[in-house]
């Protein structure tokens, strides 16, 4: 940010340091090998590979250089002479500006990165203490509660303290240049979503471009054509593996879908899997609606200092502890729009949970000719609920000024968030070479992509049941009215598609009869 609040980044980021030992043997004099024993799981790296730190009289900032082509294959981070101290064996500490220092480290990843076409996760675990566990690895043990939970929550709050004190003066209101670009779009039903502006997208999180622009982005129409395409028999090639899960994908996409048309035991409520241009529209009025209780903090944004994907997959935690990792490039979000990420994944990740067979765990048992959760799914669904209720109620009381009606505005990021990583998944298949020949395709058991949808697509329907919504405090009773129509028109379609069905079943049964007759 180039201002005088170093103090308050360093409760966010309090050390840079590396794990090392002195280098023996030929290496440069002065010069620190970094213990690579916390990467040695990583493919990329193995026990061949060194990361080495020099000094240098020829350089006058941070760079690195990558070598794989010699034999003993290393990572050399070169720094100016006299611009560091040793604290300690372990640690090093850069003397220079920190921005000017942290910007040189990215630079010169981006570069390597760009050229080599190599991802740095710059040693994650390592942040994570001598066992890390993710948030979602403690929701797989079903122990993501008591003091693990609370610490999680307690902390995630006070970062987003320190990212509203981060956030300078200007860039906190726009609020009135949001709600002039709406009224833009309700009075011109022809506009483009391409023209959007930047504020008003990023002011939703992002969630307008990438979900409902005409020509790239999109997500929503993708998810609808693909739909389509898995309901006519034939128009994709599917393996034996992924017939099933396609059909059912198919299946509640249709128009007038019902829970209950896929999902076993689950309510003859409409799938809210088809949301059109006036979803987007919908969030954004109620993201900047002027009701006399609406949050002042939720009309404001913050800089999120890359924390655009703040799930409890992308940090540690323990009972003291939060470690955030996975930054991206920093935005000003609404800190409703910011905390979409946070809330979803606490049931996107279910879908995620690595299996040695399947890749994830797979999270329907088949039952005829529907699906059910297994057994372990059921234990570990409430527990999600619970935690997640938590979360969202000490994020209404102690960050959005205890404005419950914002409830309702956080569950349809939610939602939408669900869809969109629905779509994700769909596309991932089709790039890896879902519905075409696999003759000459390597890839094999992507229709494990499949699966991964139709849990995202499940839990999207799940949150928004009558059930959900009393068990979550959703007061919306307005909005509870409208989705109460909509599902009493698609319960009478279904209804008359049946009869329809029965109907047409009698008269070929009578005109057996006859035949034989």
């Amino acid at each position: 940010k180039r201002i005088n609040r170093w103090d308050h980044l360093r409760s966010l980021v309090e050390k840079f340091n590396v794990t090392s030992s002195v280098c023996k043997g030929q290496a440069r004099r002065g010069s620190i090998l970094i213990n690579t024993s916390a990467l040695q799981s990583l493919r990329s790296l193995n026990n061949e590979m060194s990361i080495r730190m020099y000094e240098s009289d020829a350089c006058d900032k941070f760079a690195l250089q990558l070598d794989t082509e010699s034999e003993k294959r290393s990572l050399a981070v070169v720094l100016p002479k006299d611009c560091h101290e040793s604290i300690d064996p372990k640690t090093v500490l850069l003397k220079n500006d920190p921005h000017e220092d942290l910007d040189n480290i990215a630079q010169e990843l981006i570069r390597i990165m760009e050229d080599r076409l190599l991802k740095f996760t710059l040693a994650q675990k390592t942040i994570g203490g001598e066992t890390p566990r993710t948030g979602n690895q403690w929701l797989y043990s079903g122990q993501l509660h008591g003091d693990v939970l609370e610490n999680l929550i307690s902390q995630f709050i006070r970062v987003i303290e320190h990212l509203q004190e981060l956030t300078l003066a200007e860039e906190v209101d726009v609020v009135d240049q949001v709600r002039e670009e709406l009224n833009r779009y309700e009075c011109d039903p022809d506009r483009k979503i391409s023209e959007i502006s930047n504020t008003t997208n990023t002011f939703v999180g992002n969630a307008i471009r990438k979900n409902f622009h005409e020509e790239k982005g999109d997500r929503i129409r993708f998810l609808q054509e693909m739909g389509k395409k898995f309901r006519v028999f034939g128009l994709l090639v599917l393996t034996p593996e992924e017939e099933l899960p396609a059909k059912m994908i198919g299946r509640l996409l249709a128009d007038h879908a019902i829970m209950s048309d896929v999902f076993l035991d689950s309510p003859c409520e409409d799938a809210p899997l088809n949301p059109g241009e006036q979803f987007w529209k919908n969030i954004l009025r109620r993201a900047v609606t002027t009701r006399e209780s609406m949050s002042p903090s939720a009309l404001e944004r913050i800089w999120d200092c890359g924390l655009a994907d703040a799930g409890i997959h992308n940090l540690f935690v323990t009972e003291t502890d939060l470690f955030l990792f996975d930054l991206g490039e920093p935005e000003l979000q609404s800190l409703p729009g910011f905390l979409t990420k946070f809330l979803f994944s606490f049931f996107h990740t279910l879908g995620m949970e690595e299996d040695e067979e399947t890749g994830w765990v797979r999270r329907f048992d088949v039952v005829g000719d529907k699906l059910a959760l297994t057994k372990q799914t059921k234990e570990l669904l409430p527990k999600a609920y619970d935690a997640f209720q938590v979360c969202l109620d000490r994020l209404i009381e102690e960050v959005l000024d205890g404005d419950k009606i914002l409830r309702w505005l956080l569950l349809q990021y939610v939602t939408l968030q669900l869809l969109s990583d629905t779509a994700f998944c769909l596309q991932k298949w089709a790039i890896k070479g879902g519905g075409q020949d696999r003759e000459h395709n390597h890839q094999r058991g992507i229709e494990k992509w499949l699966w991964r949808a139709l849990w995202d697509i499940h839990i999207a329907c799940d949150i928004n049941t009558q059930e959900s919504w009393a068990r979550l405090g959703v007061d919306a009773p307005q909005m509870r009215a409208r989705m109460s129509l909509l599902e009493g028109t698609a319960s009478i379609n279904k209804l008359r598609e049946s009869v329809s069905l029965f109907s047409s079943s009698l008269k070929e049964i009578s005109e057996r009869a006859s035949i034989r007759t």
